[in-house]
């Protein structure tokens, strides 16, 4: 087993330049040969610090004596294991490890640095048997050892007061399987995490334990808690990517409140793990695994701000690579962290106060009643370097949301139904700013109009008709006499489309005025699933039937996503056919015992010359080689496969266009269909997904599937990582600007475009989700465009 000092190294490549930081500082780092797991401080009676560091294979003691020069003097090997946890009472250390069969270590360290004695104790616990394994454990002000996830179940309570080599049984309590505890006051917290929920107990009367409240955290996978200073608020952690750290009120057991979530925003939506939260002194101290350590200023619960942070893992975000544990109650301040790559970090934070910032946003017109309505849904950004998350205003118009780094800035204040707003403001740390913000409504205007047939210019009854410009979207019905209206349409350029099953037309308008806009329609088929046209389900599969449906994101392994998490980004709306729409594994939902056959409805292709059918498939499959998603088409006599889906790996995705020329496989006719069948008969496991399924003639492009306005391409999409924009020689007009909204309309990014720009690449910093990319000239859209970000 190897050790090796970094410092040098680190100093002489700029270390501290490489990792983000914001107002905490490395001071000495100590890799280690072996993976790290948690971490815990001791102070001896010389006042010495030390860290307690847990490893894979067992407990390095290091002397923090010079904390610029960490340095191991004692090591306790221990059963191979990814989980260790650390907690001390007075000057004995107690190390639990999930996975193994060691049971407890015990370890006197008040010889330190010259020796240390440890034992592990694998006696028999009261009744329930010997103790072989415990995933946590956390020690009381009454000297109480509370076990979490141990092979003995539940919570278990040993006495570490009376005699610290042999812990005396106190108690279990009846929660169900606890993966973490805290416990102040006699009252126990455990993280249930299987039950999505943290929980208290009353455990001062030990022979009757009193369970006095729970809530669910917004992940529903609670990994750990920690009591605020002042006993009245609650932190908790879910262990999976994207989710929070949240705060909870929790005086009145009987009515706990949730009030505030917090994220790291430089790495919103890249899939990045919070791991654990402490507090020291209102702040929140967390390993946000790939993050590092993250310190939030919780003085206020319910407006959580990040003011430092020291990001120990280089590499890229997400997984569980990274910080497992950060300790922050050494007396000298000193934050140690385990880091399970590259070792444990001496860090020295500077505790600021955040600049707190509070308000509530209105129309600037008033009511009937005289007074200015509260705006739901308004985003309110800091502009600055600092990357601070938007905040959106709740059903009264209010936000809270804040800053580390004082001085003056600009908020901006968006709505998709008002005119954006900058109002500058002076941010002080400690301080609270509080502002209001009146919004001006923006115009609307009506279009009218009727849907014709091209050829013949006849009316088209009960035509759908739909048009969207990325943000909004307005949806009609053609009266029997083709006529149509929109009342109140926010200006704008729209892409819209109008037709029944047999004829329909894609194309733009832009809206500054008023606007009759008659739409003519010709021959061909185009769903996207917006509409119910009338597709049907049969087949002989036991589940996981084709449904028209939002998609909800299954993952494979919990690594690769198996059903989508969108439809098929720049068609309208948010839904496709999928199978077994259910998120979560993969395996517990998907197609299984037969096939699920997706069935059009009949299309007369007789007239056409040359019918050709696109569609864009996904699938997601565990074994690639057995074929399980067919394309067939049929006429009024035969059944004919016109395509097999295959794929690359486990991982789905959704494909460009595939397009089929039907004559090459049977006479179109009026009875035509298009047959999508995704099969398992082998217990495999099968996620399949189709959308913007699209039939015209090839020799009459008229019909063929539009395009939308202006020629700009925007890729990867889906995308998890940065998505770039490319605009083609041929555009008639100089792009000011590009804009990215999400799926509800908020503005997340804008910036200029510069002139002679053909290509910008965007990080992705919004979270997973829909989003429309605009792309403006002056008062000009140029080009709106729909993008799925993915979670890396």
């Amino acid at each position: 087993m190897t050790r090796q000092l970094y410092m040098c190294i680190f100093a002489l490549l700029g270390f501290t330049g490489l990792h983000a930081q914001l107002n905490v500082e490395l001071v000495g780092n100590l890799d280690y040969e072996p993976t790290l797991a948690d971490i815990w401080g001791y102070v001896a009676p010389d006042s010495t610090e030390y860290a307690l560091v847990g490893l894979t294979e067992g407990l390095s003691i290091v002397s923090l004596e010079d904390p610029t020069n960490p340095t191991e003097v004692a090591f306790i090997a221990g059963e191979s294991t990814t989980w260790r946890d650390i907690k001390t009472w007075e000057d004995f250390a107690y190390v639990v490890s999930d996975n193994t069969s060691e049971g407890m270590l015990i370890v006197d360290l008040q010889f330190l640095p010259d020796s240390v004695q440890f034992n592990y104790t694998l006696g028999p616990i009261d009744t329930l048997g010997e103790l072989r394994r415990s995933h946590n454990i956390y020690i009381d002000e009454f000297g109480l050892a509370y076990l979490a996830g141990s092979n003995l179940g539940s919570i278990i309570v040993l006495d570490v007061k009376a005699d610290p080599w042999q812990p005396q049984f106190v108690a279990k309590t009846p929660s169900p399987y606890a993966h973490d505890v805290y416990v102040r006051d006699s009252i126990v917290y455990t993280s249930e995490i299987y039950e999505g929920r943290f929980a208290a107990y009353d455990i001062r009367n030990t022979d009757s334990i009193r369970f006095l409240g729970s809530a669910i955290t917004p992940f529903a996978f609670t990994h750990n808690a920690w009591l605020s200073d002042d006993s009245k608020t609650i932190f908790t952690t879910d262990e999976r990517a994207n989710a929070y750290v949240t705060s909870f009120d929790i005086s009145d057991f009987s009515e706990i409140k949730e009030l505030d979530r917090f994220r790291p925003a430089k790495t919103l939506g890249e899939g990045v793990i919070p791991h654990n939260v402490h507090v020291w002194n209102d702040y929140l101290i967390i390993s946000y695994y790939t993050d590092g350590c993250i310190v939030v200023d919780a003085s206020r619960p319910d407006n959580l701000v990040e003011v430092g942070n020291f990001d120990t893992f280089l590499g890229a975000s997400g997984g569980f690579s990274g910080a497992w544990g950060a300790y922050p109650f050494l007396p000298s301040g000193t934050i140690l962290v385990s880091d399970r790559q590259t070792g444990l970090y001496v860090l020295t934070p500077t505790y600021v106060r955040g600049c707190y910032l509070e308000g509530r946003v209105f129309s600037a017109e008033e009511s009937g009643n005289g007074q200015n309505a509260s705006i739901l849904n308004a985003q309110v950004e800091i502009l600055s370097d600092e990357v601070v998350t938007p905040e959106l205003t709740n059903t009264e118009g209010l936000f809270k949301m804040g800053k580390a780094v004082p001085g003056e800035y600009m908020i901006r204040v968006s709505h998709p139904e008002y005119i954006t707003k900058e109002v500058p403001l002076t941010f002080e740390n400690g301080v609270l700013t509080e502002v209001e913000v009146y919004l001006e409504p923006k115009q609307r205007f009506a279009v009218s109009g009727r849907v014709l047939t091209a050829t013949t210019s006849d009316p088209v009854p009960g035509a759908m008709i739909v048009a969207s410009d990325g943000v909004f979207t307005y949806e009609t019905q053609a009266d029997g006499e083709g006529q149509y209206s929109f009342a109140e349409v926010f200006e704008g350029s729209y892409q819209i489309f109008a037709g029944t099953w047999g004829q329909y037309a894609l194309g733009n308008f832009d809206l500054n005025d008023n606007l009759t806009e008659d739409i003519f329609v010709s021959a061909g088929y185009y769903d996207d699933f917006h509409f119910d046209f009338g597709w049907t389900v049969s087949g002989t599969a036991a589940v996981g039937h084709w449904e028209r449906a939002i998609p909800q994101q299954s993952t494979l392994f919990g690594i690769f996503e198996c059903n989508p998490g969108s439809d098929l980004p720049d068609d309208l709306g948010e839904r496709a056919f999928v199978t077994y729409n259910n998120p979560g594994n993969a395996g517990q939902s998907d197609v299984d015992d037969g096939f699920t056959l997706l069935n059009s409805p009949p299309m007369d292709l007789s007239k056409m010359n040359d019918p050709v059918v696109s569609y864009q498939p996904w699938l997601c499959i565990r074994f690639p080689e057995i074929e399980s998603f067919f394309v067939l088409a049929s006429n009024a006599q035969d059944t004919i496969v016109i395509d097999t889906v295959f794929t690359d790996g486990n991982e789905g995705y959704w494909r460009s266009p595939t397009e089929i020329h039907l004559k090459n496989f049977l006479t179109p006719d009026v009875e035509t269909r298009v047959h999508f069948m995704a099969v398992d008969t082998v217990g495999n496991i099968v996620e399949a997904a189709v959308d913007r399924v699209v039939v015209f003639d090839a020799e009459v492009s008229a019909v063929k599937p539009v395009a939308a306005t202006g020629d700009v391409r925007v890729f990867p999409n889906p995308a998890s990582d940065r998505i770039t924009v490319e605009v083609s020689s041929e555009l008639p007009v100089e792009i000011a600007r590009i804009t990215v909204y999400n799926s509800v309309g908020q503005m997340v990014f804008t910036r200029t475009w510069e002139a002679g720009q053909s290509r910008l690449e965007l990080p992705v910093q919004w979270g997973a989700g829909m989003y429309f990319i605009q792309l403006t000239s002056g008062s000009t859209l140029v080009a709106t465009r729909k993008v799925v970000v993915q979670p890396e």
